[in-house]
């Protein structure tokens, strides 16, 4: 089943959890948007989503992709089973993050960030030892 939420909201969700990094980052890209747009949401069960996701960012970070987020996402649909959630994607130039919420969408269940391989989000920090 689809839904929509709006930009706003979705950075009103986003700015009250403290998910750290990955929901920071969900929010700059939902920044670049007027907080009027709509972002389509699907309401999926928790457990299954999380054996996909599991499975399909491990191999881009094997890949090389800069995937922050995946265990911590994964680790509380997991123990979350047949519940239903909310899931949005956020789309940035060369980035985009996996944003999961309640099914009523007021809380923020957790985030993946994903940069692939080449992008600038995703060089190395230089070592200057």
């Amino acid at each position: 089943m689809l839904g929509q939420i709006e930009v706003g909201e979705l950075i009103r969700v986003l700015e009250a959890s403290a998910e750290g990094e990955p929901s920071s980052r969900a929010r700059r890209i939902a920044s670049g948007f007027d907080p009027g747009s709509r972002l389509a949401v699907a309401l999926q069960s928790a457990g299954p989503t999380a054996e996909t996701l599991r499975f399909k960012y491990s191999m881009a970070a094997e890949r090389g992709a800069k995937v922050l987020g995946l265990d911590r996402l994964t680790q509380t649909l997991a123990r979350l089973g047949s519940a239903r959630v909310s899931g949005c994607t956020v789309e940035g130039t060369g980035e985009f993050a996996l944003v999961f919420l309640t099914e009523d969408l007021t809380h923020l269940i957790g985030v993946v960030y994903v940069a692939p391989p080449g992008d600038p989000q995703n060089a190395p920090a230089l070592d200057v030892r």
